[in-house]
């Protein structure tokens, strides 16, 4: 596991806007998606903060329409600039990446 604390791992709220965010663009299978991206960015099962972005990036890619994908990608930053602001993990080194 990433030595970041655990104020910077992945909430589960961060996680649960993301998904809902996914869902209003692809439906009832973002879940699984977000999953599986998790999964692939994931050290015992915990997104590091820093990769919240790889994540936003990697579940985007199953949006095939590029308007919508862009409208989930902003949409998730959003929460992403949210989180670091109300997180200590705008004081890790290379979290401005």
């Amino acid at each position: 596991m990433d030595n970041y604390g655990p104020d910077t791992q992945l909430t589960h709220s961060i996680i649960e806007r993301i998904a809902r965010d996914l869902s209003s663009v692809i439906g009832p299978m973002a879940r699984v998606i977000l999953s599986e991206k998790i999964y692939q960015l994931a050290s015992e099962n915990e997104v590091p903060a820093h990769k919240i972005p790889d994540l936003i990036e990697l579940s985007s890619l199953d949006i095939k329409d590029t308007n919508r994908r862009t409208e989930f990608q902003r949409a998730a930053l959003v929460h992403y600039e949210r989180f670091k602001k109300e997180s200590s993990f705008s004081t890790i080194p290379g979290a401005a990446e």
